[in-house]
């Protein structure tokens, strides 16, 4: 009876830890969407755990319907102007709520072959990962690529294209992270319940 119980305080145990750890995703497929700069306003735009910046959710009806994961994508231009004659600052910005590690998504590139490099930084601002990519313009081969910041701590992720200012257009989609969001009070108050009781079962068992 004392190795059954011991048994299940310490599955209990496993399971809260573990619910400590999470994983996020974001694909941008969650609303209808234009599918041009010209039919849509910005504003931040927050998922759960994550905030994307200077970019807009577009359709992927203007992109070749390359988005990596139909129909959305978010997208940023700082050339073609948004409905109300505003123009986006040409990088994408994701800061998260809580820091995570090994951040993934992809890069559709718009008008004209650059390189566009994607940096992981920690909340005081330094520089964790980076990676570097070389894209053809949209509906040549060799246009999308995968990114894996594999890094942990990440708080936020910027991604600058090398089109020059006034040619900036591309897009990310299909993000994922893992992280280690801070456990709520219930949370602490069941792992701290499992501690004594697996402490508790232990003096029981070595008598």
């Amino acid at each position: 009876m004392q190795f059954r119980s011991l048994t299940l305080m310490i599955a209990s145990f496993c399971l809260v830890c573990s619910s400590f750890a999470s994983a996020g995703s974001v694909n941008f497929d969650d609303v209808t969407a234009p599918g041009f700069y010209n039919q849509t306003t910005y504003s931040p735009t927050v998922y759960p755990g994550v905030t994307f910046f200077n970019g807009v959710i577009l359709s992927n009806v203007g992109w070749n319907n390359e988005a990596t994961t139909a129909p959305n994508l978010y997208a940023t231009s700082d050339y073609l102007s948004l409905a109300d004659g505003s123009f986006l600052p040409g990088n994408i910005d994701a800061v998260f709520s809580s820091p995570v590690f090994n951040v993934n998504f992809d890069i559709i590139n718009g008008f004209g072959p650059a390189n566009f490099t994607a940096f992981a930084f920690d909340s005081n601002g330094t520089t964790l990962a980076t990676v570097v990519v070389s894209l053809n313009q949209f509906t040549d081969p060799g246009d999308t690529a995968h990114i894996a910041l594999n890094a942990s701590n990440i708080f936020q992720v910027v991604v600058i294209s090398g089109q020059g200012v006034g040619a900036v257009d591309f897009a990310t989609d299909t993000w994922s992270w893992n992280g280690t969001p801070i456990p709520e009070p219930g949370s602490l108050l069941l792992l701290g319940s499992a501690i004594i009781g697996l402490w508790t079962q232990r003096k029981r068992f070595l008598g």
